[in-house]
C-alpha cells in the first residue's frame, strides 16, 4: 500500500470504514486495524456497548474488538503474511475477508447502539 493511501470497507447499506494495514519490519506479520465500525456517543449506551464487544470477542477469533475513549468501536486483527520468507497473499485476504465478514454479520446490532 502507498504511504497516504486508505483502504475503506462499505458495508451494505452503511457508512464506510476505514481500514489500515501495518507491517511489521521482518514483513512476516501484519496488524490490521477497522476504525469507526460505529460510534456510541451515548455515554448510557457504554456498558451495552462493552457487552457486545465482549459477546463478539468470544464469538469470532479473527479479530479482537474495542470500544475507543471516544466511543468508536474498531476491530484489531494481527496476521502472519508470509511463512519461511514466502508471501501468502490468499492468507492474508482471507483473514481481512473473515473480520469484515464478522462485521457485517453485526453490523445491525452496531447501528441499535449507536442510534
Amino acid at each position: 500500500m502507498d504511504a497516504g493511501k486508505e483502504l475503506f470497507g462499505i458495508i451494505e447499506g452503511g457508512d464506510s470504514i476505514l481500514v489500515a494495514v501495518g507491517i511489521d519490519e521482518d514483513e512476516e506479520a501484519c496488524g490490521i486495524f477497522f476504525h469507526r465500525i460505529a460510534e456510541i456517543k451515548n455515554p448510557s449506551k457504554r456498558t451495552e456497548a462493552l457487552n457486545l464487544i465482549n459477546d463478539l470477542n468470544h464469538r469470532y477469533n479473527c479479530g479482537k474488538f474495542v470500544l475507543e475513549d471516544d466511543g468508536s468501536i474498531s476491530a484489531l486483527h494481527h496476521i502472519e503474511i508470509a511463512r519461511d520468507g514466502v508471501f501468502s497473499p490468499r492468507s492474508a485476504m482471507d483473514s481481512v475477508v473473515k473480520v469484515f465478514d464478522a462485521i457485517e454479520k453485526n453490523y445491525s446490532r452496531f447501528m441499535r447502539l449507536q442510534w
